[in-house]
């Protein structure tokens, strides 16, 4: 059994520090005119959701994900070992895109997140890859009937 436990901790090591990557993806809405809200709570200061049924303008879904690999290797050229490492990254945000295409450009509407979806998956083993992506989808309401109470 003795044998075998330097074997076990340098798989274990191996493991950790193979799952020990961090990637992370964003969804960026800092440049929009309006709030969106991500709560049944459709305007900045209220305190409850409206008890009334507001009239739906547009929907909208969007998505932002982040993506990649890469791996690394050697090789031995004369008396020098070259290491090698590739990767490779892509990006997309079309959330802030999907509103504004909803909207029409209007910074009156009301804009509500109805489902927000996330996930990732890793693989790691002589390469790496990985994606992480939010998934939003909405509606655009108008607050007409919001105005006048």
């Amino acid at each position: 059994m003795k044998a075998k436990t330097p074997y076990a901790t340098f798989v274990l090591i191996s493991l950790v520090l193979m799952s020990c990557t961090g990637t992370h993806v964003q969804v960026s809405l800092r440049d929009y005119p309006s709030p969106v809200m991500v709560s049944p709570i459709l305007r900045i200061g209220d305190t409850a959701p409206p008890n009334m049924k507001l009239s739906e303008f547009s929907r909208f879904a969007g998505e932002a994900s982040f993506s990649g690999g890469g791996g690394s290797g050697s090789r031995k050229e004369v008396n020098y070992i070259i290491y090698e490492t590739r990767s490779a990254t892509e990006s997309s945000d079309s959330v802030a895109y999907e509103i504004s295409r909803a909207t029409g450009g209007r910074s009156d509407l009301l804009v509500s997140v109805d489902t927000l979806r996330t996930g990732a998956w890793v693989h790691t083993s002589l390469v790496a890859w990985f994606n992480n992506w939010v998934s939003l989808e909405g509606r655009v309401l108008d607050p007409k009937p919001l105005q006048r109470r």
